[in-house]
C-alpha cells in the first residue's frame, strides 16, 4: 500500500513488520475492481494513450491485474516496499502476462513509464511533498486517489487516530488541500472527480441514505460535511 520515502522514520515499520496486514487482513483487496474501474474512467474519459504504467505502493496487487485484464496490451509494474504486501501477490504463473511486480522502493530507482499511480499512498508517506516532488519527473501522467478524510463529520467525531492506528494515515486531506498539495509539488490537475468510498460493500450504515441525497443536492457540501468520498485526479507536470 505505501512506499516509504527518502526521509525515513519509524512510521515505515508498519508494512514490514506484519503489523498492517494483521489490522487490513487482505490489504484491501476487495476495493480493488472498484478503484480499477475508477483509474480505466479517468484515463478513457481523457483519452489517455499510454504503453507502461506503474502503481507505486501497490499492496497486494489485485488493481494492476483488473487493469491488465481490461487493457491487455499494457506492460503494467507493482511496486511496494512490505514483504507482507508481497507474499499477496500472484505467483508468476498466476499473474496475468504483462503485470510484475517488485519489492522495493520505487524512488530509490531512476525508471520512467507512461503513467504512474499512487492509488490511496501519499497519506501514508511521513514526507509526502518530498515523495511527491521526486516522482515528478519519473512519468508523462500521474494518477491519484486521495481519501478526503478532513471533513465536518470526522472531525466532530475525533475518527483521525483511530484513521492513523488502523489503516496508517499520516495526513488528512480535503479537495481543496489535495489540489494545492500537487499544485505545490509541481503538478498540473488534468481532470478529476469524487468516489463513493461509502458506498463500498462493508461500508453500510444508515448515514449513507443521507450522504447520498446531499450529493444529488450539492455535491461538496456532502462531501465537506459527511465525508465518505475520495478524490480521482488525471494530473500532469506542470
Amino acid at each position: 500500500m505505501v512506499l516509504a520515502s527518502k526521509v525515513s522514520t519509524d512510521s515505515s515499520s508498519i508494512y514490514k513488520n506484519g503489523a498492517y496486514l494483521e489490522r487490513n487482513e487482505d490489504w484491501h483487496a476487495a476495493e480493488s475492481p472498484w478503484k480499477a474501474d475508477n483509474i480505466l474512467k479517468i484515463l478513457q474519459q481523457n483519452e489517455i494513450a499510454f504503453e507502461t504504467a506503474a502503481e507505486v505502493g501497490c499492496g497486494a496487487g489485485q488493481i494492476l491485474q483488473a487493469l491488465h485484464q481490461a487493457l491487455p496490451e499494457k506492460k503494467f509494474t507493482g511496486f511496494d516496499i512490505s514483504p507482507q504486501a508481497a507474499s499477496l501477490w500472484p505467483s508468476a504463473q498466476e499473474s496475468e502476462q504483462g503485470v510484475n511486480y517488485r519489492l522495493e522502493d520505487f524512488l530509490a530507482s531512476d525508471e520512467a513509464f507512461d503513467v504512474l499511480m499512487s492509488i490511496d499512498v501519499f497519506e501514508h508517506v511521513p514526507d509526502y511533498l518530498g515523495f511527491l516532488e521526486q516522482m515528478r519527473s519519473r512519468a508523462r501522467y500521474f494518477i491519484f486517489h486521495v481519501p478526503l478524510d478532513m471533513n465536518m463529520l470526522m472531525l466532530a467525531k475525533a475518527e483521525h487516530s483511530e484513521l492513523r492506528d488502523r489503516i496508517g494515515h499520516l495526513h488528512y486531506f480535503s479537495r481543496a488541500t489535495t489540489e494545492d498539495t500537487l499544485k505545490t509539488c509541481g503538478y498540473k490537475l488534468r481532470d478529476w472527480f469524487y468516489t463513493a468510498d461509502y458506498a463500498l460493500p462493508g461500508h453500510e450504515r444508515k448515514i449513507n441514505i443521507v450522504r447520498k441525497l446531499l450529493f444529488a443536492l450539492n455535491p461538496e457540501w456532502a462531501v465537506k460535511l459527511l465525508g465518505g468520498w475520495s478524490m480521482m485526479v488525471l494530473a500532469e507536470p506542470a
